[in-house]
C-alpha cells in the first residue's frame, strides 16, 4: 500500500522512485535499471561486490551490490546481449 502523499515513479532508463510531496523530495530513488529482460548476470570472480547484467535492451550494467546502485553502464548497442563473461584477474573488463 502506498503511503499518503507519495507517488511511485518509473523512468524510461529503468529507474524507479518514491516521491514525497510533503517534503518535496525523493524518499527512494534507484537509477539506471534495464528496461527489458535480463538474460544473464555474473558476479566478478575476484570481487563479489560487483554483479554484471546483460539485457535485451542492448546494454550491460555493473551493479555495486553493497549500495544497490549501478556503478557502470554501457551506452547500448544495436542488438540484444545474451551473455557476458568477466575477464580473468583484477581487470574491470567484460566480453559479450
Amino acid at each position: 500500500m502506498l503511503p499518503p502523499g507519495h507517488a511511485i515513479c518509473t523512468f524510461l532508463d529503468g529507474g524507479v522512485g518514491l516521491y514525497n510531496f510533503a517534503k518535496r523530495s525523493w524518499d527512494f530513488l534507484r537509477d539506471m535499471g534495464h528496461v527489458e529482460t535480463i538474460f544473464e548476470c555474473q558476479f566478478k570472480p575476484d570481487n563479489a561486490d560487483y554483479l554484471a547484467t546483460a539485457s535485451f535492451d542492448g546494454t550491460i550494467k555493473v551493479w555495486d551490490v553493497n549500495t544497490m546502485t549501478c556503478a557502470l553502464a554501457s551506452h547500448g548497442n544495436e542488438g540484444v546481449i545474451y551473455s557476458i563473461s568477466w575477464a580473468p584477474g583484477k581487470v574491470m573488463c567484460l566480453s559479450t
